[in-house]
Parts: C-alpha cells; sequence; structure tokens
C-alpha cells in the first residue's frame, strides 16, 4: 500500500511540473502572435465629412482608409457617397470617382459605386439654373465603361453651354466604341441652352443601345437643335420633351457608306416635340440615299410634333420607310408632315399611322422623284385635320369614312 501511495505521489508531481512548462510556453506564444498580428493589422481609421474640400483636405496615411463624405458642397446635396483612400494611386483626377490629396501628387479617394451606375451631381452638376453644369455631364458620360451604363440626371435645371456628345464613331467607316448609354432623369430634369450651339446632344454612330430618359432638352431659344442621332440601332427616347429650338428639334439621319449604317429597331414613346421660332421643324427624318442608309423598322407611339411659328412644320420625312405610328400628333402652320420626294426616289414610303392627328399634309416631288404609299387606320379629324387629297395617301376616318381608298390596288 505505501509504495503504491508513493507511485501516486511522484505521478502527480511530475504532471504538475509539465503542465507548468507548457503554461509557460502557451504564455509567451500568445504573446509572440498577438504582437505579429498587431504589426501585420493596424487598425483602420474611418473619417466624416462634410464634403470634397474636406475631403481632400485631409492628411491620410492608413491604406485604404474609408471617408464618408455627406455632399459635394453641402451636406445633403446628392454629391456625397463614401470613398477610400489608395495611398500609391495616380488615377487621373475627373471630379467625381477619383480626386487628389491636397498634400500632394501620389494617392487617391477613390470613389465606392457601381461602375455602370453614375450620378452628374457626384461630378458637381448643381442643377439649380444658375451654374454651368457641361462638365460634369462629359466626365460622367466620360467615365461609364465602354459596353454602357447609366447617367442619372435628378430633379433640376442644369446649364448647358457645350455640345454633349454620346459615342464617338464617324458615321462610316468607324463605328462607336461606346455603346449602351442610357440618360435618365426623374421626369423633372431640365437641360437648358446658355450659349448658341448647332445641337444640345449628338449621338454619333454607328451606335447601339442609346436611351434618353425622363429629361426634357430646353434649347431656351439659343440652341439651333435639341438632338441629333445618326446610325443608331436598338435606341430609344422615352418620357421626354425637346422645346424651344430655333431650326429643329429632333434630327434622325442615316449614316454615309458603307451600307450597314442605317437606323433600324428603334422606339420613341411620350415624346413632345415643340417650338414657336418661324420655319421651325419639329422633327427631320434623312439619311444618304445612295448609301441606302434610311431610318426603317422604328416605332413611335403617343408622340407629339407641334411647331407654331410662321411657316413651320411638324415633321419633315425624306428617306424613310417602314415605320409605325401610335396615337402621335402632328402640327405646323405650313404642314403637320411634309412628304418629301426630291433626289430620293420612291421614298418616304410604307408607313402606318394608327389614331394620329396631322393638321395638314403636303408632297413635294420631281419629275423623276416620287413618293410611296402610306396608310392612315382611324385617322383623327375632331380638331380641324384636313384629309389628304394626294391617292398615295388612304385610309379610314375615325368617324369610319374612307378617303383616296380606290389607290390602294
Amino acid at each position: 500500500m505505501k509504495n503504491n501511495k508513493t507511485k501516486i505521489a511522484a505521478f502527480l508531481a511530475l504532471v504538475m511540473l509539465l503542465g507548468a512548462v507548457f503554461a509557460a510556453f502557451a504564455v509567451d506564444t500568445s504573446s509572440t502572435d498577438t504582437e505579429s498580428k498587431n504589426e501585420e493589422k493596424p487598425k483602420m481609421r474611418s473619417y466624416v465629412v462634410e464634403n470634397i474640400a474636406e475631403m481632400t483636405a485631409l492628411e491620410i496615411e492608413e491604406q485604404n482608409a474609408s471617408v464618408l463624405v455627406k455632399g459635394y458642397y453641402t451636406a445633403g446635396d446628392g454629391g456625397g457617397g463614401m470613398f477610400y483612400w489608395e495611398k500609391n494611386s495616380r488615377a487621373i483626377e475627373n471630379g467625381g470617382t477619383a480626386f487628389r490629396n491636397d498634400a500632394g501628387t501620389s494617392g487617391r479617394f477613390v470613389r465606392l459605386y457601381d461602375l455602370e451606375t453614375i450620378n452628374v451631381k457626384w461630378f458637381g452638376a448643381k442643377g439649380d439654373g444658375q451654374n454651368d453644369d457641361t462638365q460634369a455631364f462629359i466626365e460622367a458620360l466620360k467615365i461609364l465603361p465602354n459596353l454602357g451604363g447609366m447617367v442619372i440626371v435628378p430633379n433640376g435645371t442644369y446649364n448647358i453651354s457645350k455640345t454633349i456628345t454620346v459615342g464617338d464613331g464617324n458615321f462610316g467607316s468607324q463605328s462607336s466604341n461606346r455603346n449602351g448609354i442610357h440618360i435618365v432623369g426623374d421626369g423633372n430634369a431640365v437641360l437648358r441652352a446658355t450659349e448658341a450651339l448647332d445641337n444640345m446632344i449628338e449621338v454619333k454612330g454607328s451606335i447601339k443601345d442609346f436611351l434618353l430618359s425622363g429629361v426634357t432638352v430646353d434649347c431656351a431659344g439659343k440652341a439651333k437643335t435639341g438632338v441629333t442621332m445618326t446610325a443608331f440601332i436598338g435606341c430609344a427616347i422615352r418620357s421626354s420633351s425637346i422645346i424651344n429650338f430655333t431650326k429643329t428639334g429632333l434630327v434622325l439621319m442615316g449614316g454615309f457608306a458603307p451600307t450597314g449604317n442605317y437606323n433600324i429597331y428603334n422606339q420613341f414613346e411620350n415624346l413632345n416635340v415643340f417650338s414657336a421660332e418661324d420655319g421651325a421643324i419639329g422633327m427631320l427624318c434623312d439619311g444618304d440615299y445612295v448609301a441606302i442608309n434610311d431610318t426603317w423598322l422604328t416605332t413611335m407611339t403617343n408622340c407629339s410634333f407641334v411647331t407654331t411659328g410662321k411657316d413651320s412644320i411638324g415633321v419633315h420625312y425624306r428617306f424613310i420607310d417602314s415605320i409605325s405610328l401610335y396615337q402621335c400628333t402632328y402640327s405646323g402652320t405650313k404642314y403637320g408632315i411634309l412628304f418629301d420626294a426630291v433626289g430620293n426616289n420612291d421614298f418616304p414610303c410604307g408607313m402606318a399611322y394608327y389614331d394620329c392627328s396631322v393638321s395638314s399634309m403636303g408632297v413635294l416631288e420631281s419629275e423623276d422623284d416620287h413618293i410611296r404609299k402610306h396608310w392612315f387606320y382611324g385617322f383623327r379629324t375632331g380638331n380641324g385635320e384636313q384629309i389628304p387629297e394626294d391617292q398615295r395617301l388612304f385610309g379610314i376616318t375615325d368617324e369610319g369614312k374612307t378617303f383616296n381608298m380606290g389607290s390602294i390596288y
């Protein structure tokens, strides 16, 4: 019994000794790991500032430190956001997604955002109708990826002093490298010309999937044309207005040679075009007759083209065919619609109008150039619209009366 007690006591002593040794090693190892971790992962810092100016004034050393900016100029103005500090970056400053630290040339504050969604207020646009916001639009469009994205235009009036260009094609041999560009307002966004411009917005193709939506393009009696689009495919204008132009509200042009720079599969919906200028044209549709690049297989729904100045025209059609138009209004003091075949024999042709109002129609031809047939279904007569006399313009009125139907065959 005595020997057993001695053996047990010796065993317990050995266990206690080993436990002490292990404990000592465990303390040392824990201390070493903690020191190592502290060296490898310094504490991340974050900042909150009122505006962009305060952010760029920060002197930050910590890589990836975060900065919450409340506004571009003032808190809540829509131009703020979340940024992080990239101390080795030399990214090009653009006034919206990359900013230099005022203290040096190296390092950038980089905005965290969805690469395909841009807000013009991020680039300093005020939309107050007082300041020039042109550069903000130019920079916002420039930062979009080549495959496209959306530029959001919040409620406000944005003064524009230069043409806003979308796409980089030359209408012929060079297609646009930039497609899928959408300019989207909230329905109360106004782009207003402050200088004499040939175009407020120019879309340069061949280009695909351009969209203008929820925006009023106000030429303000200064810009000749609101929107010009050339050689475009699968594009659209929706819920927008083009107003107060001095020459033409909307210009739709086919591109130059080679054949294929035409306009096809496009949609125009809830578009309002208006001017009170003398000689103004609501919309001009034309193309390159020799290269066979025209506007075709396109729809227009609930669109209005109204001009009230002396000798004005609602719509001037030239090299265009196979267009479907639904519940549209065309009105001008000279013509609601002018069908012009001079220089492009057999065009315009093949257009179908459903429940449309046309104040009056004119046909312009030469000895060798003539239009072809156009159909009108439910031609409105309630506002003094003139039923056309030309036998190639035929159909049935909203009262069920036919006109020029002998020309169908």
